[in-house]
This record gives C-alpha cells, structure tokens and sequence, in this order.
C-alpha cells in the first residue's frame, strides 16, 4: 500500500511540475497583451481642399500646383502631421474657368466639408472664388495670387492672397528699368484686372523714375492665340519713338504668343516682364527667342545664387530637394512654391487652432512667418514687399540670376 501512495505522489508531483512548465511557456504571451494595447490609436485626419487649374487655359502647368502641395503635405505627415493628424488633401479642378471655379469650392466646402481651401491661383477666376469663400463664411481660402485693388480694399474676411500686388510688382519693374539705364519704355498688359492696373501705375509712376512710358492703348485676353494686331502697332510706335525696351505685363503662358509676331515683324526690343514669368513652362515655350528676356521674379527659381546671410535660402534648398524627389527631377515654378505656402499657412495655422474654422480664419490672419516666397503677413494686404523679388534673365534657355532689388 505504502509502495502505491508513493507512486501517486510521484505522478502529482509530476502533473504540478507540468502545469508550472505550462504556465512559464504562457508567460511570454501575457508579456506582449499590454504592450498592444497601449498603441495609440491613429487621430483622425484634418482635410483640406486644394483647388487649381488642372484644365482649361493654364492646366499645362497643374503638375507644378499638385506637387507643390504634395511635397509640403508629405514633409508635414512624416514630422508627425499637426498634434498628431496627418493632412489629407482633396484636389478640385477649376478648369479654368471661374463658373467652374465657383461650384468646384462650394463642393469642398458644402460636400467635402473641407477646414480650409488652397487656391485657385488663377488671375481670372479669383473675384469668383473670393465670392464663394465670402458668401459661404465658414471656410478659410487661401488663393494662390492677388486680388484686384478694389477687391482688397472690401477686405473680405474668409479671404487670403499670396505675393506682390501690382504696386509691387510695378515698384520692382522700375527699379529693373533704372538699373538698366532705360528711359523710354513701351507697355502692354492683358484685360486681367491686376496686370491692366500694372499698366496703368507703371505709367502713373515712370515718370516720376524718368521713365517715359508709352502705350498703344491696345490689350489682350489670356488664351488668345493671335497678336498680330497688338504687335503691329507697337512695331508702329516703336519705329516713331525709338524707345528703349518692352514692359510686357502678362502670365508666362502669353509671352509665346507675343513673341512670334514681333519676331515676324522685325520688333526688336528687350523685353522686361513681372515675377509671372517665372514658369519653368516659360523655358519649353518659343525655342530660342525666349534668350535675353528680363524679369522680376521670386527666389525659388536660384536659391543656389542666393547670399547665405538670406533668410529664404536655407527654406528653398531644402524645399527644391524634396520637390525634386516628389516630381521627378523637376525645377519647382511659381505655382510649385505659391500651392506649398498655401499649405504652410493653413498648417500652421492648424497648430494654433485645431479644427475649428472660425479660429482657423482668424489664426491665418495673425500669420507671421517667412515662406518659400517670401514673408508671410495678412496684417495689412500689401502683398510681398519688392525686397522678396530678385532680377532674372533667361540665358541658353535657364533663369539665371543677375540682380536683386533693395
């Protein structure tokens, strides 16, 4: 009987040392159980339009907008997006067209419910996009351009530009003129408020500069594919008044078009042009007579020229590294840079009031920092200050920096 107990307790003690072996296998498991649990959960995303000319008139250039936006949005999720929410982006197309423009921004902000708007950066369709962001009143719109004087002095509320006013714009051509010794300038400018307003002050203000500024009083519309017409009676005016130089006021994509003709028609004027020409699209546009044009342009285009001591420098280097690898090995243009800032101000903005949009328009106004464009400030709407734009040259089809302005 003795020698049968013992056997029993041989075989419970076998059974606990098993259990406990059992046991010492599981632990590992229970180990892994809080560690998963404590993963925090991913914060829901903050939404934002975007909204440019992917179509329509300007849509050869919609690349350069979309990757300007992914290039800053990508940088922005990789540091942890804003307290945490990544930036998703919704891309409209305005076609451009401002009927377009219109019900494409009422849809992010009706439909997509979107915390604030990009763009659109088109000059003819921004009195309709600034219509629906003052009509709406509850969606922040950055635009990608500047608004007409008369529609900055109703200093709409929901309503954001970007870059040099005509003023500007004006002040830095004159100086490019002076600099270059010119007295007797031509002009023309196309019907878009902004660039017809140009026209006007710079022959408002160049005599002041003792510049003497003349005008055919003709104009023209963007997307117009014939200026032979304009270009025979500057060619008229030219051959009276032996001026000096011509002050072209237009986006990039027209200079094509007014090159042609004056080429054809032996006009034989250096041309001088706003900070509009800085397109990377401008290079690919009329072959070799794009050689020797002179404009006003933003920092992006050479930040590589740039003195070290310039507080853009740094900012465009490392923005021209990433937009490179976003697009593919390409230069970043005026709509790369302008669509990027967009997103910054809206950004930053985000970090300071989270997702309600009232104090999201309302921290957009107090912005305060320097952007690839230069200073960003909606304190007063005078756009960039000259100093943000630097003298350009087209040489063997490359813009290449050969002045700044103080």
């Amino acid at each position: 009987m003795c020698r049968n107990v013992c056997v029993m307790l041989v075989l419970a003690l076998l059974a606990i040392t098993a259990l406990l072996f059992t046991a010492c296998q599981a632990a590992p498991e229970s180990t892994i159980a809080p560690v998963a649990q404590a993963t925090a959960t991913p914060k829901e995303p903050y939404k934002i339009g975007s909204l440019s000319s992917f179509t329509g008139t300007i849509g050869s250039s919609s690349a350069e907008w979309r990757d300007g936006v992914n290039t800053v949005v990508d940088q922005i999720n990789a540091a942890g997006g804003i307290d945490g929410h990544p930036l998703t982006v919704m891309f409209e197309d305005d076609g451009s067209d401002a009927t377009k423009a219109a019900t494409a921004l009422t849809k992010l902000i009706r439909e997509d419910k979107v915390l604030a708007v990009d763009g659109p950066g088109f000059l003819n369709i921004l009195p309709a996009a600034m219509g629906v962001a003052e009509r709406e009143a509850s969606t922040p719109v950055v635009l990608g351009q500047q608004l007409p004087a008369n529609l900055r002095a109703q200093n709409p509320k929901w309503t954001f530009t970007q870059l040099p006013t005509e003023v500007g714009s004006v002040d830095s051509i004159i100086d490019v003129l002076k600099w270059k010794g010119y007295k007797k300038v031509i002009t023309i400018g196309d019907v878009t408020p902004l660039h017809s307003a140009a026209v006007e002050l710079l022959k408002q203000k160049g005599p002041a500069a003792g510049i003497e500024v003349l005008a055919t009083g003709d104009t023209f519309a963007p997307g117009d594919v014939d200026l032979s017409s304009q270009v025979s009676k500057i060619k008229q005016l030219a051959d009276r008044e032996k001026p000096d130089a011509l002050v072209l006021i237009t986006a990039a994509i027209m200079v094509p078009q007014f090159i042609k003709p004056a080429k054809q028609l032996g006009v034989d004027l250096p041309i001088i042009g706003p900070y509009l020409f800085g397109m990377q699209s401008l290079l690919g546009l009329s072959g070799d007579d794009i050689n020797g044009i002179m404009f006003t342009g933003l920092k992006y285009l050479a930040p590589e020229a740039l003195p070290d001591s310039d507080p853009q420098k740094a900012l465009l280097m490392d923005f021209v590294k990433h937009y490179k690898e976003k697009s593919g090995g390409k230069d970043p243009s005026l709509n790369s840079t302008t669509a990027a800032d967009g997103i910054s101000i809206i950004a930053n903005a985000l970090k300071v009031a989270g997702p309600d949009r009232a104090k999201l328009r309302d921290a957009i106004a107090a912005s305060n920092f320097m952007g690839l464009n230069g200073p960003i400030n909606f304190k007063t709407r005078d756009g960039l200050p000259k100093q943000s734009l630097v003298i350009y040259q087209v040489q063997n089809k490359k813009f290449v920096l050969v002045n700044t302005i103080k």
